[in-house]
Formats: C-alpha cells, structure tokens, sequence
C-alpha cells in the first residue's frame, strides 16, 4: 500500500495537470485547505502584504522590549570604580551556591521541576483537599506575615511579633534570619505543583514543555541572591514597571505556545491567549486606576491612610488579581473549565506577584554618567544607553551621529559670537589660544552630567594633541574631543536634549496598544450591536440603525481633542474614546452578514433545538460572518495610530509618554529653526506603520473576496 502512495505521488510531481480518472485514483488529489490557511496563503503571496507585516512585526518587537533595549539605567552596577559588574557577579554565583540560602533554592528547584513532571495526572479527592489545604495554609501564613512588616515590638503583643517574625524568617537577634519557616513555604510549593498537575488533569508532555519556567524562575532567583552577596544591583531591572514586566513574560509565554505544534490546535491556543491577553490587560487598568486614586492629594481620608499603611500593596495587588482572576475563572464554559480555569488561576498569582514587589515605579535620577566620570562606580549599559525621559539642555537639538562633544561647537558660536564680530574670522577657524580654551573648558564643564571623561581629562587630552599639531583650531578641536570615548546619538536628539532613536522605539508601545485596544472595543460593540440588528430585523434593526447613524456623525478628532481639554491627558482615555465612537463600521458589516445568515439551515436548526438567544448569534452566526469584520479592523487599527499621531502633533497626550507626534512637532520648536531629523524619522514611522496595516487590509480583502476566490479556482 505504501509503494502505490509513493508511486501516486511521483507520478503527481511529474504532471503538469490531472484529469478526473487520476483524481478517482487518488492521483494528484489535494487536501483541502481551512478558510483562513488558504486566506492567509494568499496573503503572503503580496510583496507589499509580506513587507507590511514585517514592519509591524518589527513594531511590536520593539514595543515589547525596548525597555531593554534602549535605558538610561545601567544592567549592572557595582559601586566600585576598578570592578567589573559581570565579573563581580560570577563571583557572586560561586558563593550563592556555597550559601544555606543558594544550597536551599538549588535543591528545590530540582525538587520542584521534578514533582511538576512525575506529579500523577489523577488522584484521589481526599489527596487533592489536603495538599489544596497546606499550600493554602502556608501561602496564606507568609501573606499575613506581609501586613507586619515595619511594625515594631511595642505595637503589637509580644506572642504576635515573635510568630510574625518568624513568618518572615527573621531570627531572635537583630540581623539574623532563619529558613524553617522557608522551608515550609518550600514544601508548600511543591505541594501546589503536584495539585495543580492533577487538578487540572494536565498532561506529562505539558508539563515537560512548561517545566524549563521553573528551572528559569529558579536561576533568576539564583542570579538575584549572587548580586545581594557581590553588592551588584541591576538599575534597569528595578525601574522596570508592571506594564513592562507583564510585556516581556506575555510576549515570551505567547511565542511558545503558539510557535510550536503542541497543546492542541493553534486557533484554540489563539483564543487562550486573547482571554490570557484580556484578563493581564484589564488587571493593569486596574491597577493603573487604584494606584492614581492612592496617589492622587485628593485622595479620601480612608484611601490615604490605607496607602499608608506597611501591607498596603500586598492587600492591593491580591484584591485586583483575586478578583480580575475570578471573573475570568467563572466565565469559563464548563467543557473546558479545568484547564482554561488554571491559566486563568495562574495569570492572576503572577499578576499578583508583578505588583506587590512592583507596585509603584520610583521617579528616576539619571546620575550614573556623572557618578562614573567621578569615579564613584562601574557600569555596564544595553545597546541604547538613554532613556526617553533623560536629557539635558546642553545637548538639546543636536543632529544624527553626533555625541555630546558635537554641542561644545554651537556653544562656541555663542560663546565667542563677540569675537567673531570684531575680528571678521569665524568662530570654527579661530586659533586655540587660551580664551578659546578657556571657552572650551567652561563648555565641557557645562555637558558633565552626559560626558563618560571627566572634563578636565578630556581638556589635558586635547592640550596633548595640541602640542603635536599647533596649528590646531577650533573645528579641528571638536572634532578630536568627538572621537574621544562616549555615547553618542544615532538618530539626533530633540529640544530637551533627550535621544531621538530611545523615544523612536519607547512609542512604539504608544502606537500598536491604541491601534489595538481601540480597535477591539470597537469591534466589541459594533459586533454585539450588529448582530442584534441583523438577527432581529424590524424595529431592533430601525432603532438600533438611527443609534449608529448618531455615532457616524460624530467628528472623531474634535472629540478627542475637547476630551483632551477637559479630561486627563490619559491614554486610556483616549483608547476608550476612538474606540467607543469607531465601532459603527463593524456594526454594519456584521448587520449585512447576519441578514443573509438568519434564513439559512443551521441557524434555524439552532433555534428549534432551544439553544439561548447568545449561542445562536456569537458561536454558531458570528465565525461565519465576522471575516469582514475582521479585515475592516486592520484599516481601524491605521486609522486610531494616525489619530494618536494627531492628538501627539497637537500636543494634547500625555506629556510623559513617548509619541511618534509629539515628536514630529518638535520639528518646529521653540528656537524657531526646522530640525529635519525631527520631522523625517518620526513622520517615516507613522507613515510606514499606517501603510502597512492599509496594505494588509487590502490583501486579506482580497485573499476572502468570494469574486477573486472564485477567479483563482
């Protein structure tokens, strides 16, 4: 049997065209494709469509992970001037496995991946009760132990600080600190590890695929008790936020679930991580919003006291992840409760994890350069060292390619503008004589702050050039001191000196998350609105179609930019905006799909059986009509970054969030002079990011037009 199959296929290669009696012998014959494979095959057909999803791949990258890639904060930092960061840390490894401490993570870390994956797929109810039990009881110890943190002996009844001290591992002496109480908590997890395998019936292949996050979880703890003992900190790894963190472990989980064939179909795993994707997002909002309200000087009297207390952030975060969690635990249809109920539970203990050890970013201080040139510490920086919001007057508006020398030379023109007057020479061929040295010493001693050499080093460098070359002047200076060590400026920097290419790739963020927040709540509402219309028919359809007329009158942009005159300057809000008025395309589109829908067989089937009026419209009607939708939703995306780009332009966002606009209306700055760099490199985004969502709307059009279908069979 196997021969003839290897025969049908060579003899399959080798015509040009079949007829129906090869097709009959099963010669040449084809599986079918899925509606959206063969869509999709289409699609990457289109050279513009392959570029288009190229480029807004290469946003989201950034989106994701420009924190690490362009910060002003070092990701490592020793406080020695003569010691290497990296090298202090593997020295630091050493002793961290040599450690009571070390020893204990390493151990059960092995421990933990092995019960994750030995653990038995089933047991007995009674086993389940009890191991739920002690990791319950353990875990819910250490958290009562997190509301005694900063009180003193005195406050509280000696009996109760003592067992909360030891909660929190601290022994008897001031200083000393006790594990038997770690160990427990240890032990608890592994519990909850083998519980969790049989609660959710979980597979041994899942759990071998998802055990190497153990392993990383454990070495990053490692990492981190290595840098405690060689005094290493990581600057970048402490300002990094909620957000940022929740950014980089979603976009690492998504990658490999959905890259690899495993764990059922990808569309099943697609809809995963929306929900994984909507339950993260809506646990930050809510974080965002209770974090304002503690913060805010308005504040209620209760709110404030309540901020102030020691367990404040614990309490905070377990009530926003319990409660996000639970919601999403409860929605879950009974078929697939089990496992879609234990993502769920386990997005919401890392939600809950991210927030109370980074509840509230601290204000940043960008002091290391100069901390550096003083000799004070050693530091080890990422690709971009700047951060958005760093900057500094005195290497304001300076072009691509430049560094922080480059500004000595417009300072210079200012400095020595009076000369230059009286002795007819420009300021760039003067002679170095001691005044122009001078001019150039005070001009160093002005850009410390951004110079990796300290000034006067810098200054005894060029007197030592200027002794072999006399004739030196002051263009020729400059361009010496640039060549001397320090960051420079791939991209230019804007009116407030702050690096072009940082904030670039920090608005990233800014652009995909309006395109898509925005555009799912609009496609929310108008799904939800169309549906009803097309379903109905009548007076629904009448009423419900003046209601969408309504909104397609409102002029969009004049809304948002008297929003953003009355209300905050908040991105949220504005997402909520353009989505809440936008939503009318979708709304059409599925009224038009769901007219043609609600004669046919299958619906009317659906309704005899007594199926409740939500099945019938969003999981039998709705995947058969929602592919216009879906495809008028790329052009939405388009159009919200464009309209963010406007409100940017206008100067009406947020002021501490890097925006593609906000930048390109620093072109025209307050110096009055136009600053190409400005204008080109963000305009270049917004209109490749634009063109690219426009140019794969209009192939997937294309790919699902019944017309061009048919024209291509």
């Amino acid at each position: 049997m196997s021969q003839a199959n290897d025969t049908n296929a060579k003899t399959a290669d080798q015509l040009t065209a079949v007829t129906g009696v090869h097709l009959m012998q099963g010669i040449g014959h084809k599986p079918a494709e899925g509606f959206w494979t063969e869509a999709w095959r289409q699609v990457l057909k289109r050279p513009g469509a392959v570029l288009g999803i190229g480029w807004v791949a290469l946003v989201a990258f950034f989106a994701v992970f420009a924190p690490l890639v362009a910060n002003g904060h070092p990701i490592l930092l020793v406080e020695q001037a003569d010691t290497n960061p990296i090298g202090a840390l593997f020295g630091g490894i050493g002793s961290a496995i040599g450690s009571v401490d070390g020893a204990r993570l390493v151990l059960f870390t092995l421990l933990w991946t092995a019960a994750w994956i030995l653990a038995p797929r089933k047991l007995d109810m009674p086993v389940l009760v009890i191991l739920a039990g002690f990791a319950t009881v353990v875990f819910a110890l250490r958290v009562f132990a997190q509301f005694f943190i900063g009180v003193t002996e005195d406050q509280v009844p000696s009996a109760v600080f003592g067992f909360t001290q030891f909660l929190l591992g601290r022994g008897e002496e001031p200083g000393t600190t006790t594990i038997w109480f770690q160990l427990l908590v240890d032990v608890a997890a592994t519990a909850g590890l083998v519980w969790a395998a049989a609660a959710f019936g979980l597979s041994q292949r899942v759990r071998i695929i998802t055990a190497p996050i153990i392993a990383i979880a454990g070495i990053g703890s490692l990492i981190g008790l290595a840098a405690s003992k060689a005094e290493v900190t990581s600057p970048m790894m402490q300002f990094l936020s909620v957000v940022d963190l929740t950014l980089l472990i979603g976009a690492v989980a998504g990658l490999v679930l959905l890259v690899p064939k495993w764990w059922g179909a990808r569309s099943d795993k697609a809809v995963v991580l929306l929900t994984v994707s909507l339950q993260a997002g809506l646990t930050m909002l809510f974080h965002a919003i209770v974090s304002a309200m503690a913060a805010n000087r308005d504040a209620a009297p209760w709110m404030r006291a309540f901020e102030q207390q020691p367990y404040f952030e614990v309490v905070s975060s377990m009530g926003i992840a319990g409660v996000v969690g639970a919601i999403f635990i409860a929605v879950h249809p009974p078929a697939r409760a089990s496992h879609r109920a234990g993502i769920s539970l386990l997005v919401a203990l890392v939600m809950f994890g991210l927030m109370a050890a980074r509840w509230a970013t601290p204000l940043p201080n960008f002091d290391y350069i100069e901390r550096e040139t003083r000799g004070e510490v050693s530091a080890v920086y990422t690709i971009i060292p700047w951060s958005p919001q760093q900057g500094g007057t005195a290497v304001d508006l300076m072009p691509p390619g430049s560094n922080v020398y480059t500004q000595v030379r417009e300072g210079l023109k200012v400095d020595l503008a009076e000369r230059a007057r009286e002795t007819d020479v420009l300021v760039v061929d003067m002679p170095l004589d001691e005044e122009v040295l001078g001019a150039i010493e005070a001009r160093l001693g002005f850009a410390s702050e951004s110079l990796t050499i300290d000034p006067q080093a810098a200054m005894a460098a060029l007197t030592e050039e200027l002794a072999s070359s006399p004739d030196m002047d002051v263009d020729a200076a400059v361009g010496f001191l640039e060549t001397l060590p320090g960051p420079g400026y791939t991209l230019g920097t804007d009116s407030l000196g702050r690096d072009m290419l940082s904030q670039l790739l920090h608005a990233c963020r800014l652009s995909i998350s309006i395109g898509l927040v925005s555009t799912s709540i609009a496609v929310v509402i108008g799904v939800t609105i169309g549906a009803l219309m097309g379903y109905f028919g009548g007076w629904v359809d009448m009423a419900l179609y003046r209601l969408v007329e309504v909104f397609m009158a409102i002029p969009l942009l004049f809304l948002l930019i008297v929003a953003a005159a009355v209300l905050p300057k908040n991105t949220y809000v504005m997402m909520a905006i353009i989505g809440c008025v936008t939503w009318t395309g979708s709304a059409r589109f599925i009224r038009a799909e769901f007219y043609k829908l609600r004669g046919q067989d299958f619906v009317q089937s659906a309704r005899s059986v007594g199926l409740p009026l939500r099945s019938v419209l969003f999981k039998h009607m709705l995947p058969n009509g929602v592919t216009p939708v879906l495809v008028d939703a790329s052009f939405a995306i388009a159009a919200a970054i464009l309209a963010e780009a406007v409100l940017g332009f206008l100067g009406l966002v947020n002021p501490n969030q890097p925006s593609w606009g906000k930048l390109l209306s620093d072109a025209t700055n307050q110096v009055g002079r136009f600053m190409w760099w400005l204008a080109i490199f963000p305009g270049l985004a917004i209109f490749l990011t634009v063109l690219s969502y426009n140019l794969i709307g209009e192939a997937l059009r294309d790919a699902i037009d019944p017309k061009l279908k048919k024209a291509r069979v």
